[in-house]
This record gives structure tokens, C-alpha cells and sequence, in this order.
């Protein structure tokens, strides 16, 4: 699978992303330093690609909870069912894990001086991963701290994500009826939303980065703010227009490919 593949299936989690709606919809998002990207919508079904990247894309189709990434460069896609989201995030928390078991023989190696200047500089979750609690889960909270605000004409709250008690992102939310947007289609996006997240959590340090559900939420991020890094994502525009069904299909003439790893 290309960088480009998993740069687009990791654009999901990064925008935590939710929406509601009765027609076709379409969503513009930003993200600082990554570009834009687009996210269509159209019952059941879920098309997001990038402005500056022709040669990737990915396809959901809510009716059999598949991800398709796909590689247009190559005409090739793969297709990632729950089961398969399972096995490749088997497989890379296996691969991961050997990886982390070399590092602590390594640290293990080091002067106690030298062990732990390292472990101070490191963030907690892989300070956490080196002393063998790679799968303890920091409780996540989503706190309202305001102020009201309104981004690209959306009005929004902000609200501010902890992670064990420690500031992480800072988010500002909308809720559907702000953005003109139903509720038929919530459940498309939250599905996909949690059948990323699922694998997420399958993998090394995975449980320090989980979410909360999108139907726990309720509302749509106009903007995040991510505290470690300064990125930021916003939510640009909002269209409900008629979109192709073909969109939404696989192209003709394509190949699958097995999932690169996995068993």
C-alpha cells in the first residue's frame, strides 16, 4: 500500500470526521503543512481525495462496512473489511511490537544515567510503550471551555480533548443544524470513523490516540488544533449538490491487491 494510501486513510482519523445529511454533500477541509481534501458523500457511500494528489483515493461503502484504497497510478485498490482492518493491524502491532522489543533491549543496555535522560525527552505514550504499557489507555475527555466563535462562517464552540488528565487537541464544534446539514446520513461517516479507529487501537501506542465516537460527539469539527505538533485542520466549505454515483464506484479495470503484511 502507497504512502499516499495510508496518508489518506490516516486524513480520516486526523479530522475527526462527521456529518449529517439528507442529499448528496460535499466538504472541503485544510489542513495546515497536508493540503486540502475532499470528502463526498452520498447515502451510504463516502468519497475523499486529495486536491494536490490525482494518483490515490479512497472509497467506503457503508453497506458492507469495505474501505477501499485505492491507486489509481497502478490501477490497483485494496479492499479493507473489518476482518482485513483486523489482520493488517494485527500484523503491524506484530511487526511494531518486535521493533519495540529490540529498543528496550537496547535501552536496557544503556548506564541508568544515559536510560533515563532518554526517557525524559521522549512524550509519555512511547515513554509508556519502552516500560511495557504500550496497552493502557489514558482516559480521553472532551471538555467545553468556549469561547463561541464562528470559522469560515460556521459557528462553532471550542472544546479542549485531555488525555489522562493532559491537554492534547483543541477543538471547535459545530453542530449539524449550524452547518444547514439532516441527520440521515450520520451514521455513513461514524461507521467509517469507527472502523478506523478499531484498527487504530490494534496498534502499538494505538489506545493513546483513540477518540471518542463520533455518535458520542454529536457535532462537527470546523477546527482542530493539535497542541504537540501546531497543525491545524478546518472545515473550508460545506455543498449539497447533486454528485455522479460513479463517484462512488470502483473503477473499471482495476486489480485488487492483497493487504502488504498481512496473513
Amino acid at each position: 500500500m502507497s504512502s499516499r494510501i495510508l496518508a489518506l486513510i490516516c486524513l480520516i482519523g486526523a479530522f475527526w470526521l462527521a456529518v449529517s445529511a439528507g442529499a448528496d454533500v460535499t466538504l472541503v477541509m485544510e489542513e495546515r503543512n497536508d493540503g486540502v481534501s475532499t470528502i463526498s458523500v452520498r447515502g451510504n457511500r463516502v468519497s475523499i481525495s486529495r486536491g494536490d494528489d490525482a494518483a490515490a483515493s479512497i472509497l467506503y461503502h457503508g453497506d458492507t462496512r469495505t474501505l477501499y484504497a485505492i491507486d489509481h497510478a497502478n490501477k490497483l485498490y485494496t479492499a479493507l473489511d473489518p476482518q482485513a482492518m483486523q489482520r493488517m493491524g494485527d500484523a503491524m502491532n506484530s511487526a511494531m511490537g518486535d521493533a519495540m522489543k529490540q529498543m528496550q533491549a537496547r535501552m536496557a543496555a544503556l548506564p541508568p544515567e544515559q536510560r533515563e535522560a532518554m526517557l525524559a525527552h521522549m512524550p509519555p505514550a512511547a515513554r509508556r510503550q519502552l516500560l511495557g504499557g504500550a496497552g493502557e489507555a489514558a482516559p480521553v475527555e472532551v471538555v467545553k471551555t468556549g469561547p463561541s466563535a464562528k470559522i469560515n462562517g460556521f459557528a462553532c464552540e471550542y472544546y479542549q480533548v485531555k488525555r489522562g488528565g493532559v491537554a492534547s487537541e483543541r477543538t471547535c464544534l459545530a453542530t449539524p443544524k449550524a452547518l444547514g446539514l439532516g441527520a440521515a446520513d450520520f451514521g455513513t461517516l461514524a461507521d467509517l470513523f469507527a472502523l478506523f479507529s478499531e484498527t487504530v487501537k490494534r496498534m502499538p501506542g494505538g489506545p493513546a490516540h483513540a477518540l471518542p465516537g463520533l455518535r458520542e460527539l454529536g457535532r462537527i469539527p470546523v477546527r482542530t488544533e493539535n497542541a504537540a505538533g501546531g497543525e491545524t485542520t478546518s472545515l473550508q466549505s460545506v455543498r449539497q449538490e447533486a454528485l455522479a454515483p460513479a463517484r462512488f464506484e470502483l473503477p473499471a479495470g482495476y486489480q485488487r491487491q492483497a493487504i502488504p503484511g498481512a496473513p
